[in-house]
């Protein structure tokens, strides 16, 4: 059990956030459901979902290994021109 605060804050007791693995800075949504509250706890996105929000990224399935060779390719190559620069 826990008891509104003057600010309409609760405290979440240590019990449920560890059965929920709960961490600080961790989002939880409540919603009013048949006259109960309820609580949800929002997953952060993934990698894939912030890559796909970048600009230029078409939509669909990504080949992470196709991105990881290009990756890998393109340090590569930076290396290459940075010790010609320097020599």
């Amino acid at each position: 059990m826990t008891k509104l605060g003057r600010r309409g804050r609760i405290t979440i007791p240590k019990h449920v956030r560890e059965a929920l693995n709960l961490r600080p800075g961790d989002r939880i949504t409540f919603e009013a459901e048949d006259g109960r509250l309820v609580g949800r706890v929002q997953k952060p996105e993934s990698v894939m979902d912030l890559y796909r929000r970048l600009p230029g990224v078409p939509p669909g399935d990504i080949d992470l290994e196709a991105e990881t060779r290009a990756f890998a390719e393109a340090a590569v190559e930076n290396e290459k021109r940075l010790a010609s620069q320097l020599q």
